[in-house]
């Protein structure tokens, strides 16, 4: 707060005093305040008194650094990647509890569940490769493992379930499987370090975010079993995750290094003017099933954006514990899912965003593992 007018005036005194009584110095006057650095922590994210607005439900201890959350198409179960302990945590949604955690390869990232409900698919970031595990029995079933020559980040199921696309943001490619016979048909390069991944409803175009300062948007076309890159976009300030609306008619993306969301139309594939505004470092996106709304994970707010997509603004934000990173809801959109993956210091949030944006690793940022998936009650809002 700043020290002018009359507020300052008791300060003002007492440290005059102290210069010239040092006994008072030993009952608690201040040092010099040039040796006081004081480090800037934004204003903490408050809960919205909206009436009817998503609240918390639960908070569930999964593994380490859970990543991404993806639910089945019946609603029974949430699956989640735990990218510090190599684990999927599974979670029974009718009473919001853990029925069993099971081991993986290193390093699990993103996961997705084909719109049959049949087949999960979960990429392995340091043994570059993607499993493939049958969910029929229940329990998923390891059934089949797709060497890649990439690091893979992120999967995306085809409308249809045939075809899976693998993002490499290391290496600026996008790997195309087949899911009938497990088959990596081709790999594609694209622009920038490719990471989330989402098809249009009809499945005819593709679109991958970079995380790119140059603000490119990939787009990719689907001919049959053909995939190619079909142009970019210009978009935010490092794209990151996006989801189409329901009609397919636009593609909400995340701006990580910025506090807005950017608009795509996918007739013309250009910007819509007017971006939305949410918090610091959106990341994952997911619009609720009934289409009238999108939750973003504000990474470095600990907050959760709730935006009317009707209106075309935030109507609020709810806050959670870590920062939250992929988002995924209920068949019926009552509940939605949050990762909270690494918490990174406030202090610390600007010299990540600047090492992020650069395209650099990050070096001298702390981060703090996470262990929950946070459980948000959609009420009206969903």
């Amino acid at each position: 707060m700043s020290e002018t007018g009359v507020g300052m005036r008791p300060r003002r005194i007492k440290n005059a005093l102290c210069m010239f009584l040092p006994l008072l110095f030993l009952a608690g006057c201040p040092g010099p305040e040039s040796t006081q650095v004081k480090p800037s922590v934004p204003e903490p994210v408050k809960e919205s008194a909206i009436p009817g607005f998503p609240t918390l439900r639960k908070d569930i201890i999964v593994g380490d650094n859970p990543f991404w959350v993806a639910v089945s198409p019946d609603g029974r179960y949430a699956y989640v990647s735990n990218s510090g302990s190599s684990t999927v945590t599974i979670i029974q949604t009718s009473d919001l509890t853990v029925v069993s955690t099971f081991g993986v390869k290193a390093s699990p990232a993103g996961l997705s569940i084909s719109p049959d409900g049949k087949i999960l698919i979960l990429t392995s970031r340091s043994a570059r490769e993607v499993n493939l595990y049958s969910l029929s029995s229940g329990q998923p079933v390891l059934t089949a493992t797709v060497p890649l020559d990439y690091e893979p980040e992120f999967a995306a199921f085809s409308p249809d379930g045939a075809y899976v696309l693998v993002t490499h943001p290391t290496f600026a490619m996008v790997s195309v499987i087949r899911v009938s016979d497990h088959r990596l048909l081709n790999t594609i390069s694209v622009f920038g370090n490719p990471t989330c991944a989402a098809f249009l409803p009809d499945g005819t175009l593709a679109y991958v975010g970079t995380n790119h300062v140059r603000e490119n948007l990939n787009v990719l076309k689907r001919d049959g079993a053909s995939f190619s890159l079909l142009q970019t976009v210009q978009s935010g300030t490092l794209p990151q995750c996006l989801a189409p609306s329901l009609d397919g008619k636009t593609v909400y993306i995340t701006d990580n290094h910025s506090q807005n969301l950017t608009l795509v139309d996918t007739a013309s594939q250009n910007t819509k003017g007017g971006n939305i505004t949410v918090q610091e470092g959106p990341a994952g996106i997911a619009v609720t099933p009934s289409g009238k709304y999108a939750y973003v994970a504000n990474h470095l707010s600990n907050s959760v954006s709730v935006i009317d997509l009707g209106q075309g603004k935030t109507v609020g934000s709810v806050s959670v514990n870590g920062s939250p990173w992929g988002i995924a809801f209920s068949p019926d959109g009552s509940l939605a899912f949050v990762t909270e993956s690494e918490n990174i210091l406030p202090a610390q949030r600007d010299l990540y965003q600047r090492q992020r944006s650069a395209g650099n690793q990050v070096t001298g940022v702390n981060e703090f593992r996470s262990q929950t998936l946070t459980v948000l009650n959609t009420n009206d809002y969903h």
